[in-house]
């Protein structure tokens, strides 16, 4: 279900971006600024507090979290431990990479099938992304081609949500 919402994102925001890229093309030379500059703005902006609250707040290991109950913590460490294949070893934030680790990536089934998922979900999003705009303003030489893109998004987010 997590990989599902994460893939779903996807296309929320693609919604968002239909939104914005309708809205800052209205804004040429506001501020001194191109329209195209604006939109580099105002999606790349928001990007670094949430950068800085990640390092902040996302520790490295369940044992230096502060919101996460002894319970949770012990949970997660025995999860990652199962999944690492160190099961009587103590984690720590400052261990190494082993070659071990380097081939267990290589050898596991399950990376491979996560790799095909992720290709397969993002070829046909970057396929939409790419050409539906392209589309859609050879129907109308206008602004409100951005318009046009999101009920496809939003019906793609809707449907992979279920």
């Amino acid at each position: 279900m997590r990989i599902v919402i994460l893939f779903g994102t996807v296309f929320a925001a693609g919604v968002l971006d239909g939104i914005l890229a309708y809205g800052t093309s209205h804004m040429k030379d506001i501020g001194g600024l191109k329209n195209w500059r604006w939109l580099f703005l105002l999606e790349g902006l928001p990007i670094i507090p949430l950068g800085v609250m990640t390092y902040l707040f996302l520790g490295s290991i369940p044992d230096t979290v502060q919101w996460l109950d002894n319970c949770e913590k012990q949970l997660l460490t025995n999860l990652l431990r199962e999944d690492a294949g160190l099961a009587n070893s103590e984690p720590t934030s400052s261990a190494r990479l082993s070659w071990r680790q380097v081939r267990y990536v290589f050898i596991d089934w399950r990376i491979y099938l996560y790799v095909m998922i992720a290709v397969g979900d993002l070829a046909v999003h970057k396929c939409l992304t790419t050409y539906l705009p392209e589309l859609a303003k050879s129907m109308s030489d206008s602004k409100e081609v951005h318009l046009m893109t999101i009920p496809l998004d939003f019906v793609a987010y809707t449907l992979k949500r279920k």
